[in-house]
Formats: structure tokens, C-alpha cells, sequence
């Protein structure tokens, strides 16, 4: 991570706009170099060439998909609903998962995964979970992490995406009904906790960590398995329908989500 240590000791340009050209992008790119958090209206975003170099501090990096487009991993869901949430919009480089940048992989995160979100200090964060935490930690409200009731928010949280991904890759026609059966009882579950805890979110009004985990999965349940399983997984869970709703109108969601073409596309791979 040596990139990220000497980026960290490269004065702050204080709102000074940096310009640089990316070969295939056709012109130059403006980043904003100040060590804080970038407002904005809408997620900039860049697609960064194999032959590219990084973006600097205050940056996340997220999978790209065909078209330039934000890709489909729900850990990088995760993270980027997280840091929205906070307030904290930096923009975004998109890599190519196809043709990872050597200096990605060299400079940034050897491990060559996304989400990784480098801090105004050029510490790398290559973890959700620890992009979420420092997240919680840039800003007293909303409070993501030890709110009470979390525990069980969490136990309901994290079984829909193991079972809705056992379900989405299953190709064995004879453990079908065993997959459907455990995403529906996952389901099931989750619809029960929203009826007895005051929504509309899984702790109240306000965006937690337990939501940031959900966000993806069941976002991922709500497109892929429709088109590839061909039946809504949430239309006997009203409880669960009103919760994605009240997901889908928070504005961390707008600036964090992906197309649900991108989504069928991050599945196709099973399905070739």
C-alpha cells in the first residue's frame, strides 16, 4: 500500500480542482483534491483504463459494468449506501474486473476486490464492514452501528442473501424447492421482525448498519430472481415490500444504486 502512504503526504489542495486527461475517455477529468467529503447531486463517476493512474484521496473504487456503468456487487452496495447515508459523497472510479490496473492491484488493494474507499489521510479500506465503520465515525447522525435491538436486526438481516444467492445459482432442478423454500422461510422471517418493530426501517427511521448489509441482497433478490426464476420472491411479504420501498426512497439509495439491468448481468454468468 505505498501509493496510499505517499498520497497521505501530499499537501491538500483546499477545493483546488485538478484536471487530467484518461486515455479513452476522450478529454480531461476534474476531481476535486480537498481532504472532505465532496457534495454533489448525482455520483460522479470515471472508468479508469487499465493504463490509468489512481484517483488520489477521497475516493471510492467500485467493479464497473459493460457500458461504464456502476456494477452489481452488494458489498460494494453495502459501502457505498453507507458512506450516502453519512453525507459522504465521494465520487467514484470504476474498475474493470476484466483488465484490473496494475496499479490497483499493486498500489490500492492487492487482493484485487471492490468496494475500496481511500480516505483524505490515504488510509485503504478494503473491507465493507470497515468502510461502513469509518463511515460511522465521520459523523454522529445516523448512527449505523450499536443501536439497540441491532443484534437481532442483524440475525434477520443476514440470512436473505445466502439464501437468495443459493436460490439465484441453483441450476439443479431437484434442490429447487429446497432453495425457494429457504429463501422463502429467510423471507418470511424478515417480514415477521418489520410487523413487530416500528419501521420503516430494521431500527426505526433512520439508516443503520443492519440496513446497509440488506440493501444489496435484497435488491439482487428483487430483480434476478424474477427474471431468472420467473416468480416474485417478495409478493407474499408486504412487510418486506414497504421496507425495500422505504429503502428505495432514502437519497443514499439514488446515489448508490445500479441499474437492474446490471443486476441480471452480474448473474448471467451462471446461466451461460
Amino acid at each position: 500500500l505505498a501509493l496510499c502512504s505517499l498520497l497521505a503526504a501530499v499537501p491538500s489542495a483546499h477545493g483546488m480542482k485538478l484536471a487530467f486527461s484518461v486515455p479513452g475517455l476522450g478529454g480531461a477529468i476534474s476531481l476535486l483534491a480537498a481532504n472532505k467529503a465532496i457534495s454533489a447531486t448525482a455520483v460522479r463517476m470515471q472508468v479508469s483504463p487499465a493504463g490509468s493512474t489512481p484517483s488520489g484521496n477521497n475516493v471510492l473504487y467500485a467493479k464497473a459494468a459493460p457500458g461504464g456503468k456502476l456494477g452489481d456487487c452488494p458489498f460494494t452496495h453495502k459501502a457505498n449506501f453507507a458512506l450516502r447515508a453519512k453525507g459522504i459523497d465521494f465520487p467514484t472510479t470504476l474498475i474493470d474486473f476484466d483488465a484490473k490496473p496494475a496499479w490497483f492491484l499493486e498500489d490500492i488493494n492487492p487482493k484485487g476486490t471492490c468496494p475500496v474507499v481511500v480516505t483524505g489521510d490515504g488510509t485503504c479500506l478494503t473491507e465493507s464492514d470497515d468502510i461502513v465503520a469509518w463511515a460511522d465515525k465521520q459523523s454522529p447522525s445516523p448512527q449505523l452501528i450499536g443501536r439497540p435491538n441491532s443484534d437481532k436486526a442483524l440475525e434477520v438481516a443476514g440470512a436473505v442473501f445466502p439464501a437468495a444467492a443459493g436460490l439465484i445459482k441453483n441450476q439443479d432442478a431437484a434442490l429447487e424447492e429446497e432453495k425457494r423454500a429457504a429463501l422463502k422461510a429467510a423471507l418470511a422471517n424478515l417480514n415477521a421482525y418489520l410487523i413487530s418493530n416500528p419501521g420503516p426501517l430494521l431500527l426505526g427511521s433512520e439508516v443503520s448498519a443492519e440496513d446497509c448489509r440488506l440493501v444489496g441482497p435484497l435488491y439482487h433478490a428483487s430483480v434476478a430472481i424474477p427474471h431468472y426464476k420467473k416468480y416474485d420472491p417478495l409478493a407474499d411479504f408486504p412487510a418486506v415490500q414497504a421496507y425495500l420501498s422505504a429503502l428505495q426512497s432514502t437519497e443514499a439509495w439514488q446515489k448508490s444504486v445500479y441499474d437492474p439491468d446490471v443486476v441480471v448481468w452480474g448473474w448471467s454468468k451462471f446461466y451461460q
